[in-house]
């Protein structure tokens, strides 16, 4: 006979199986009123954890959505991803950097300091906001070349590393050994048979198919440094937040050029060209004079607290360029640790006294509250504001997201350009030709203010200019986006944008 039913079947094979199936009916019940209790403690002290840190209300209103919506996946998201948590070693190394840095920039204010009340107002401020949050010192004596895209970079890379007689320090986000990159790769080899110090920092998740190529081994075993900088260690998941990126992009020559800007190391022609964005295109400065030492101190720092293989106190004595033009500049690094929302401070302050022109251009544009009202404000009392944004990028949350912004935008007189020759990836901005910013950050909240960055803030109309006209550029490659048929997108579209908007501060 069978019997139907699970209690039945339990009867049915006797008194003892009986009970196994009580005890089994009990403890479902048990796990039944329990996981609730669990979620909702779980979800009740992580909460109180967000609001303690006092962090922006779009940031803390969109965990806490996170937290309530997805019940035991949103607690886990914010174990991983919710703090900059670096681990106790890291930030200890990099405590042990301050001071050296600070004997440094010392160093350099004597040598090439320029005097904050001779420069025009608007720089004074920008400049002054920057020195108030940490940024490195306002550094004349300096000459800065503005280097559009990748075949002009890559050629003066290449002549540069060919003529190197002493270092060579590279620290990348992405690295990836093909096209252009082997031929660096190779100058670098050269380089180290030749007995120059070749160092090379990478990324761990950019630098993927780097580490899992032969390259490094290639490079090690002709005599070059390799390390990876913020490894993902699945046990030290607990410890420390494993998305935490270093996406800073730098090349130092023998202590007296740098190169930085947003282009990684990486052939456009061959990067990436299944994602349907086009070729990402990129600008670079490179920077000879006083302001090189301050770049060169952001390698040493990065490549100390990542390998332990030099002294926080080298960095004090890193040698100092003598003057090689008139430009005025500050170097500005920010990372979760130290120097945290400097970078976005300095934007906001500039923004803020634009007076005639204002041009950005980002790959990535979901802007704070603080950005958004600087930029309405400024278009409201007449500066003519232009946001140029690639028409593809590779993240449709991201582009959800910005698109919620650009109504708000459009409503006061911005002008946002459609980028058409790919997927637009340098970060610059131009203040009224007298206020220059390119570097690796974004204009987004994990730019700003989850992951390393750097950039170069430039204080001299000759270079403006020439930025300015890389910009025009884009702009004369671009559409506008109220040609685009974007007022006339479904309403089911701009409700699902709106919904992403809230998750914005995450993205």
């Amino acid at each position: 006979m069978v019997v139907v039913g699970a209690g039945g079947v339990w009867r049915a094979l006797g008194p003892g199986h009986d009970r196994l199936g009580a005890v089994i009916s009990d403890t479902l019940t048990l796990i039944s009123l329990l996981l609730p209790l669990a979620h909702w403690t779980l979800v009740i002290g992580l909460s109180l954890r967000v609001l303690s840190k006092r962090r922006p209300p779009g940031v803390s209103i969109g965990w806490l959505l996170v937290l309530v919506g997805i019940p035991f996946v949103g607690c886990g998201l914010y174990l991983f991803f919710g703090e900059p948590w670096l681990g106790a070693g890291r930030m200890k190394r990099a405590r042990s950097a301050e001071r050296p840095i600070e004997r440094l920039m010392k160093r350099v204010e004597r040598s090439a300091g320029a005097d904050l009340h001779e420069v025009p107002e608007a720089v004074e401020q920008v400049a002054r906001v920057g020195l108030a949050t940490d940024a490195m010192p306002l550094v004349g004596g300096n000459d800065v070349g503005i280097l559009d895209g990748a075949d002009e970079v890559f050629p003066a890379m290449l002549r540069d590393i060919e003529g190197a007689t002493r270092m060579l320090d590279l620290l990348y986000f992405i690295w990836q050994p093909r096209g252009r990159v082997l031929e660096l790769e190779a100058a670098l080899v050269r380089a180290a048979g030749r007995g120059v110090r070749c160092r090379v920092l990478v990324d761990a998740t950019g630098g993927r198919a780097f580490f899992a190529s032969s390259s490094p081994r290639t490079m090690r075993e002709a005599g070059i440094e390799v390390a990876m900088a913020l490894p993902v260690k699945w046990l030290r998941a607990h410890f420390s937040r494993i998305d935490l990126r270093n996406h800073r992009k730098l090349l130092i020559v023998d202590e007296e050029i740098a190169y930085t800007g947003s282009l990684n190391m990486a052939d456009p022609k061959l990067f990436k060209v299944g994602a349907g964005v086009g070729e990402w295109v990129d600008v670079m400065a490179r920077v000879r004079g006083p302001g090189v030492a301050a770049l060169s101190a952001v390698f040493e720092c990065d490549w100390m607290v990542e390998t332990g293989r030099t002294n926080a106190e080298d960095i004090a004595i890193e040698p100092i360029s003598g003057h090689e033009g008139d430009v005025e500049l500050q170097v500005v690094p920010s990372g979760p640790h130290a120097h945290q929302q400097t970078i976005h401070r300095m934007l906001i302050q500039g923004v803020h006294e634009a007076r005639k022109e204002l041009v950005l251009t980002t790959p990535y544009f979901t802007p704070d509250e603080a950005m958004m009202a600087a930029l309405v404000t400024a278009a409201q009392r007449g500066v003519d504001v232009t946001l140029i944004v690639p028409e593809r990028v590779d993240s449709k949350l991201v582009a959800l997201a910005s698109s919620a912004y650009y109504q708000d935008l459009l409503d006061v007189g911005v002008r946002i350009r459609l980028y058409r020759g790919g997927l637009l990836h340098a970060k610059t901005v131009t203040i009224d030709g007298t206020i220059a910013m390119l570097g690796t950050v974004n204009m987004d909240r994990r730019s700003f203010g989850i992951n390393f960055e750097l950039s170069l803030f430039v204080y001299d109309r000759a270079v403006c200019k020439r930025l300015r006209e890389v910009q025009a550029r884009y702009m004369a490659d671009s559409k506008s986006l109220t040609e685009s048929g974007w007022e006339r997108r479904p309403r089911g579209m701009r409700l699902l944008e709106h919904a992403v908007q809230l998750l914005s501060p995450l993205l």
